[in-house]
């Protein structure tokens, strides 16, 4: 192919290549746009529940319990046992969060309240102290799943019997086992400004936002424009006349 001066006579095997690696690039890049749009919906939806009055939690596991709905429980916290989700940094230190089974009132179970970030004492055997209030008592905050971690190693905790137990990520089989009664699978996380809790600073449950993703977006279009470029490059040449000068000198 002659584009004035320069001759583009890619090889065929180059150019195949090219062309898949260009597709997976670009391919990688509208995924990541897509990622983006779908974080920015999520902080949305996070962000009109978070201010949306609460509903009772009755109605709202009934129906099909949406992501950050607000809701309001009453029961009795069951004190005497108590969980410590392990590996919680919050300002670069470590610490747990600490989840409570709250007895509701109606008699309906229970289900486990996460009342805030409680920070890691001096060593493991140095557990915090972590009183619930007593009596009736009405809980308000944001409906999520159970938390969970990253990678698994091993069993959900060490298996003693010892209160308040120490785990590493949230079982509710294993849960409803150590507790001797039913517990609901979700979690209400306790607001903000509730009492009876502890440090709190909920966000939407997302490890990063959209800006993010676009800046990866942003790297695989440039890789896939710098691809082309080299592809252009290597293949081009400027045409000699029968002397073996280039035009143009």
């Amino acid at each position: 192919m002659r584009l004035g001066a320069y001759d583009f006579r890619p090889g065929g095997l180059p150019t195949l290549i090219t062309l898949v690696l260009l597709a997976f690039l670009i391919g990688l890049g509208v995924w990541q746009l897509d990622r983006a749009e779908q974080k920015r919906s999520l902080l949305a939806q996070w962000q009109q529940r978070r201010d949306a009055p609460p509903q009772a939690l009755e109605s709202v596991l009934s129906g099909n319990a949406e992501r950050f709905t607000r809701v309001v429980a009453r029961g009795k916290f069951d004190d005497d046992h108590q969980f410590l989700l392990d590996n919680r940094i919050q300002n670069n230190r470590p610490g747990f969060h600490v989840l409570t089974p709250l007895k509701l009132a109606n008699g309906d179970g229970a289900i486990l309240v996460n009342r805030g970030w409680v920070p890691m004492g001096e060593g493991r055997s140095d557990l915090p102290e972590v009183p619930a209030p007593e009596g009736a008592v009405r809980v308000v905050g944001g409906l999520a799943s159970s938390p969970q971690t990253g990678i698994r190693m091993g069993p959900a905790d060490r298996g003693d019997q010892s209160w308040p137990k120490i785990v590493q990520h949230v079982e509710p089989k294993r849960i409803r086992k150590q507790l001797g009664y039913p517990v609901r699978s979700q979690v209400i996380r306790l607001d903000p400004d509730a009492s009876g809790g502890f440090q709190r600073d909920w966000g939407a449950s997302v490890p990063f936002g959209p800006e993010r993703h676009l800046g990866y977006a942003f790297q695989w279009f440039a890789l896939a424009a710098t691809l082309l470029v080299i592809y252009v490059a290597v293949n081009i040449k400027r045409r000699k006349d029968k002397h073996g000068i280039p035009h143009g000198e």
